[in-house]
């Protein structure tokens, strides 16, 4: 089947996904009550066939399971053909052994593009159909037959049975963690999320540190899961009829991620003094963002390039020795005099928070230089997007009542994504609406917000 049909089949739903994680809490919660209410105790273990598989084969639970002691709905999932367990329930673990050995084959590569999108749409139930017994995984077929074309088995398994016992154990992690309060994050969601993420990597698409760093930190319970819009980004299938121009945004961010991580523990000056590059004016306040965007554009693709200019906003984020933020990161500029006639939609601020962010930080070290420690790429969700706009409104209209002290105020213990400042008045001072004078402004990330985003494995 042709490649853009199987994107379309993958990308129906993972347009919106506030509204897909939204709409996954109600069927997640029926599947959780479903199970619950199966029979076994401690005393009177119980069996229960949960979906029939191709070749005889079962998904059945095993109830109670090994953790009911800590979780009391806990279940063991089992595949079975015929009268018997086969015995073949992978951890984690083992899944990612085997699928590391379908990455070797030649068309290892798009079979793990398809599972890893197909384990993105199983975080939302997506692929779920309602039937009299309850909510069950029925993945598309079309999608199902050309993974099996790529990847018959996957380890010792057939493939379909893979996804099908996989989609069990996320049942089963929902089960354990949600059962009396409502589904969360937690359970289905960050499992699957973590698969997604360890795939990522095997596609190298996904750095292997970031995916480690959070599950040797303690308190996350050995998971690791990618960000879902992250996730959707770096899986040009998920973007459905647009998965060609995802794959070329996702070459781009490799490309300049690939340059920037060369400048990892090096100084600005160090960056410029490789270049050969001699007596740039310190004194200009954007000179830092100057060497970084020197160095892709010296060492990138053009292609890359018209990304970052078209799609992307480059920032570098400074941090002092204990790693707090030293100036205000700007957002985007603010036309005191003009922001009357605008609408939110056409700001300067709304296609600047809509854009792709790369944020440069430079820390600290003990000698207080400044060196290249991370970057990151982010994009702004919905509600960090409604934050914006609420702080743009709040600016216009201060400014068309032309009472500026009504301005929105950053406080101690403000949680907004972006704040407003005054630039200075001497360079700023322009003529406002009625003919009052204002001051130049902008809006800068959140230093509170900023600290959150970066300290993120």
């Amino acid at each position: 089947m042709a490649e853009s049909t199987i994107a379309q089949l993958l990308g129906q739903g993972l347009e919106d996904l506030d509204a897909a994680f939204g709409a996954s809490l109600q069927r997640r919660k029926e599947a959780i009550d479903e199970a619950a209410h199966w029979p076994g105790s401690e005393r009177n273990t119980c069996v229960t066939t949960y979906s029939h598989l191709p070749n005889g084969y079962r998904i059945r639970f095993r109830k109670p399971g090994k953790d009911a002691l800590k979780y009391p709905y806990d279940m063991t999932p089992q595949l079975w053909k015929g009268r018997g367990d086969t015995g073949l329930l992978p951890t984690f673990g083992e899944l990612y052994g085997w699928l590391e050995d379908l990455r070797r084959d030649p068309r290892g590569i798009e079979a793990l593009d398809i599972v890893a999108t197909l384990l993105l749409r199983d975080a939302y139930m997506l692929d779920h159909t309602s039937t009299q017994d309850g909510w069950r995984y029925c993945p598309p077929a079309p999608v199902v037959s050309q993974l099996e074309s790529l990847a018959p088995t996957i380890g010792p398994m057939a493939t379909l049975n893979v996804l099908h016992l996989v989609d069990a154990v996320a049942l089963n992690e929902d089960v354990r963690y949600s059962t009396g309060g409502g589904p969360t994050e937690r359970g289905r969601y960050n499992n699957l999320l973590t698969a997604v993420r360890m795939i990522t990597v095997m596609l190298d698409r996904e750095r292997l540190s970031s995916a480690v760093g959070r599950l040797v930190q303690g308190g996350f319970g050995g998971v690791s899961p990618l960000e879902a819009t992250e996730a959707r980004r770096r899986l040009p299938l998920a973007h459905g009829a647009e998965s060609d121009g995802a794959v070329a945004h996702l070459k781009a961010e490799q490309d300049i991620e690939w340059v920037l991580s060369q400048a990892r523990g090096l100084t600005p000056t160090e960056i410029d003094e490789r270049a050969g590059t001699v007596n740039r004016n310190h004194k200009d306040t954007g000179w830092r963002n100057g060497v970084i965007m020197e160095a892709l554009e010296r060492e990138c693709a053009p292609a890359s390039i018209e990304y970052l200019k078209q799609h992307a906003v480059l920032r570098v984020v400074r941090l002092n020795h204990r790693l707090r933020p030293k100036e205000n990161v700007l957002l985007c500029g603010l036309d005191m005099n003009s922001i009357g006639n605008q609408t939110w939609e056409t700001s300067p601020a709304a296609r600047t928070i809509m854009k792709r962010h790369i944020f440069v930080v430079l820390a600290e070290d003990r000698l207080g230089d400044e060196r290249v420690a991370r970057i990151r790429f982010h994009s702004f969700g919905k509600q960090n997007i409604a934050s914006v706009r609420k702080v743009w409104i709040r600016s216009q209209k201060a400014v068309i009542a032309g009472r500026l002290d009504r301005l929105p105020k950053a406080s101690t213990k403000d949680t907004r994504v972006c704040l407003i400042n005054t630039q200075d008045p001497k360079k700023g001072l322009r003529s406002g609406p009625g003919g009052t004078k204002v001051t130049a402004r902008s809006l800068y990330l959140n230093p509170t917000f900023l600290r959150e985003l970066l300290d993120r494995p």
